[in-house]
């Protein structure tokens, strides 16, 4: 079984589960979305393992493996909160009056 039908049964198995995955997407959303990551993933391999193989290639700027200090954490939490509350960073957050109400 391709790695595509794999992801697509897991998605079809939970979808009436409110609190799985991207809970704010609906089932369609959240096909296109794994399959755009497994895209994503797919593509990155190549230079995952081009840097594995090559851990001290010394044209590889070390700010890029500096994650302590380069704001890549910060800004995948920033998107994991943009992901889970949608609208909290553009003012039309559910919450504020006339939104409704965040979904729990």
């Amino acid at each position: 079984t391709s790695m595509g039908l794999k992801q697509l049964d897991r998605i079809l198995r939970h979808m009436d589960e409110k609190l799985w995955s991207n809970k704010n997407y609906h089932t369609l959303e959240k096909e296109a979305h794994t399959f755009h990551m497994s895209e994503l993933w797919s593509r990155a391999s190549y230079y995952i393992h081009l840097l594995n193989a090559n851990p001290k290639d010394v044209s590889m700027c070390g700010c890029i493996t500096d994650v302590s200090n380069n704001d890549i954490i910060p800004e995948i939490e920033l998107l994991a909160m943009k992901i889970k509350f949608p609208g909290i960073t553009t003012g039309a957050a559910p919450g504020r009056p006339g939104n409704g109400a965040w979904p729990i």
